[in-house]
């Protein structure tokens, strides 16, 4: 509804429409000025919405002690993974090489012909945010790193999309499963969101190839700048194909 004046009548108290004031210029060098002066629609709307909000702060507030005790449970498993990193060692070399040979990487040789970790992934010796996949973290990464390279350069790849790729040959820890679907993302502490979050745990596995200039790291996601699998090869100019 439209009001050529100043004021609203008072029949207008009766109308549902929306009612949209012009106030006239009081000058030919003046524009007019328009004003709200009802929107029943748009304020059922802000209600609405204003409902879900605090609906969904209560859902988050109710989860809290949940999230807690997760945090103080993915702790004791991260050390606990890291603890084992001799056994899961000797259980996950003989995949890795295996894997090394069919990605067809002219990787680096110790002197018994076997393949030697990166420099790169020595970055740190341990991973406790891959504690969820329950393998040798190198093995883990590496695989990570060929996920990568078969997405294009320059584009922003979600951490979520890496976590569901790289799940696909690893079994998840069932206590990850059941942790996520009680936590409250949103109430996960800073110092916690490595090991609960899935772009936490993406982001924080890639800091050695971001220390080495192979990706960046974004708040959304990570871009690649090079082959992430060169660090295997003895070569320097190694290529996907």
């Amino acid at each position: 509804m439209l009001l050529l004046s100043d004021s609203a009548p008072d029949l207008t108290d009766d109308l549902e429409e929306t009612i949209v004031i012009r106030l006239a210029p009081s000058s030919l060098n003046e524009l007019s000025i328009w004003q709200w002066y009802r929107h029943p629609l748009l304020d059922r709307k802000i209600e609405e919405i204003q409902k879900l909000y605090e609906e969904e702060c209560q859902t988050h507030i109710l989860k809290v002690p949940a999230t807690r005790n997760a945090e103080h449970e993915a702790l004791r498993l991260s050390d606990l993974y890291s603890s084992r990193i001799d056994e899961l060692f000797n259980k996950g070399y003989g995949k890795w090489k295996r894997w090394l040979a069919g990605t067809g990487v002219q990787y680096q040789k110790n002197d018994k012909g076997n393949p030697t970790i990166p420099p790169d992934l020595k970055y740190v010796k341990i991973y406790p945010s891959l504690w969820m996949f329950n393998s040798w973290h190198i093995y883990v990464l590496s695989v990570l790193a060929e996920i990568i390279d078969e997405k294009p350069f320059g584009k922003i790849i979600p951490y979520k999309e890496l976590f569901a790729e790289l799940s696909g040959s690893f079994s998840l820890h069932p206590r990850f499963l059941e942790m996520e679907y009680t936590i409250s993302p949103l109430m996960v502490n800073s110092d916690c969101r490595y090991l609960l979050l899935r772009e936490g745990i993406i982001r924080d596995a890639l800091k050695p190839f971001e220390f080495s200039n192979s990706v960046s790291l974004r708040e959304s996601g990570v871009i690649r700048r090079r082959y992430l699998l060169e660090c295997f090869s003895s070569k320097t100019g190694y290529k996907k194909y």
